[in-house]
């Protein structure tokens, strides 16, 4: 042990200890070998067992090794801890040994880390290996249950393969998570960056949210079912049979997994118990309120809330369009029924047959049914009040000698040809099988030959049953008044040509006055 010469504050027990460590302060030195392959000084290392810190070197210091070959790897490491037979070192692999690492502690046989450099880590158990820094390795691969009779308080929990399993093993009967006193947040799987499923339940597990008294199915799966989520069950001694219809809450109907949902095959069902309802609400700035919008009763009658409007969310309104009878105001009582009342234009359109299933009185001026539902086709037998424009498929009084129909259409159309002339009216007349058109001035500079094409058509029911002619006064670069022609096809196209059909010359400076003409429909 003279080798320690000019150390201080060693002590030695043991032969061969110390040969490479000729200046170390402050050591415990309890065996043979110890310190004997290193180079330097190490210090403050407590050491008991043969072999053990022998590669210990300048740097090396405060290291604790108990055993056989305990920490014999460790050269600069400083601060590590070995208990047991070749604690922190793996015979015959380098690798797998202690050398540089700190702050490890070894406790077993066979104990060691991964690599030569892992610092702040703890393996404990018959050889149990530690794989990164900062890591505690409770027993080694063959170790298939940890037990603890205190709570386990951890950051985090991992699977060291690919499953992670708790409460497997068939002897735990409750498993509580957040079933503390304090206010409690449980989060899974919406922090990480990848796509998270939660598996709640197998096919006869019953899963309870909320209160422990709580007894309702919730299953998700590709499944069929017409109970597949339950909020609440009004069958106290069946809750979970998910074929009973008595329970608030949703199911699904579908083809099958192998049915793609394009199909159009299935559909959700929102459900009820017998005799109750099916209400929407919408909140409110107050915490406490809520406005009732629609509301289905357990009849299948429906209702909007009060303000409530029935509304497309875009395009076309349709109401019964494969529905044999529709009844609107079927009440016993007194009724008001308002169509077109709002402030802006309307325009109602009714056509085909309308009758009346009510035997009129004298009070709605009908006192003849038969009569009033060959020849008028009386409306529900109420009255048509309106301000507003209402368009029929016709209305006939008596024979064809009387006025059988009436309308108005004005056509707002720009005009093409040798020239672009935006937007004027034009005026359209039906009184019986009259029609008498009229138009509004038009002024342009052909920019090309050809005759004055309107681009809207003519509705069918205001056309000519063959081309009309009509005369129309026109000037030409400012010259004198001039004849003109208009044309009204049969399919409504309107045309308008200079005299005799000739088209407009590129250059020329046109003015075509009002047009106004009249013709008789013969069918």
């Amino acid at each position: 042990m003279s080798t320690l010469s000019t150390g201080v504050s060693n002590t030695v027990v043991g032969s061969n200890n110390g040969v490479t460590n000729q200046s170390g302060s402050n050591n415990v030195f309890v065996g043979n070998n110890i310190a004997t392959i290193g180079s330097g000084s190490a210090s403050g290392n407590t050491v008991v067992g043969s072999d053990a810190l022998m590669a210990a070197s300048a740097g090396s210091q405060s290291n604790s090794a108990f055993g056989h070959k305990a920490l014999a790897g460790v050269t600069t490491g400083v601060e590590n801890t070995g208990v047991g037979f070749r604690a922190g070192f793996l015979e015959g692999d380098a690798t797998r040994s202690v050398t540089t690492g700190s702050h490890n502690t070894f406790i077993g046989t066979n104990t060691s880390p991964s690599a030569t450099g892992i610092s702040n880590s703890t393996a404990i158990g018959y050889q149990a290996q530690v794989a990164v820094s900062n890591t505690i390795q409770l027993g080694n691969g063959s170790v298939t249950e940890v037990r603890t009779s205190g709570t386990l308080t951890a950051a985090g929990l991992e699977s060291i393969g690919t499953t992670l399993n708790i409460a497997s093993q068939n002897n735990t009967t409750t498993l509580n998570i957040g079933s503390g006193t304090a206010v409690q947040t449980v989060n899974m799987g919406n922090n990480g960056v990848g796509v998270t499923t939660i598996n709640l339940g197998g096919g006869s597990d019953v899963v309870n949210l909320g209160r422990t008294t709580c007894t309702s199915l919730l299953s998700f799966g590709q499944q069929t079912k017409d109970k597949m989520l339950a909020l609440f069950s009004s069958n106290n001694l069946d809750p979970n049979n998910p074929s009973d219809h008595r329970y608030y809450g949703f199911g699904v109907a579908d083809g099958g997994a192998s049915v793609p949902p394009e199909s159009g095959v299935g559909w959700i069902r929102y459900q009820v118990p017998q005799s109750m309802q099916h209400r929407f609400y919408t909140g409110t700035n107050s915490a406490t309120a809520s406005n009732e919008r629609f509301r289905i009763a357990a009849d299948g009658k429906v209702s909007l809330g009060s303000g409530g409007s029935l509304e497309a969310i875009s395009g076309d309104l349709n109401i019964g369009d494969s529905t044999s009878t529709i009844n609107i105001a079927k009440s016993s009582t007194t009724q008001i029924v308002n169509i077109g009342t709002g402030t802006g234009l309307t325009t109602i359109n009714m056509g085909g047959n309308v009758t009346s299933s009510a035997v009129p009185t004298a009070g709605s001026h009908l006192t003849n049914k038969t009569y009033v539902d060959s020849k008028v086709m009386p409306i529900n037998n109420q009255s048509l009040n309106t301000t507003d424009t209402v368009t029929f498929g016709g209305i006939k009084l008596s024979t064809d000698s009387v006025l059988n129909f009436y309308e108005r259409w004005t056509s707002n159309t720009a005009y093409s040809g040798p020239a672009l002339v935006s937007s004027q009216f034009i005026y359209f007349t039906r009184v019986g099988a009259l029609v008498t058109m009229s138009s509004n001035q038009i002024q342009f500079t052909a920019t090309s030959n050809g005759f004055v094409l309107a681009n809207t058509n003519v509705p069918s029911h205001f056309r000519p049953i063959s081309d009309q002619y009509m005369t129309t006064f026109m000037r030409i670069n400012d010259q004198s008044l001039i004849n003109g022609v208009a044309v009204l096809s049969s399919y409504g196209f309107l045309r308008i040509y200079k005299s005799n059909l000739s088209t407009f010359q590129t250059g020329e400076n046109v003015v075509i006055y009002a047009i106004s003409s009249s013709w008789a429909l013969w069918s």
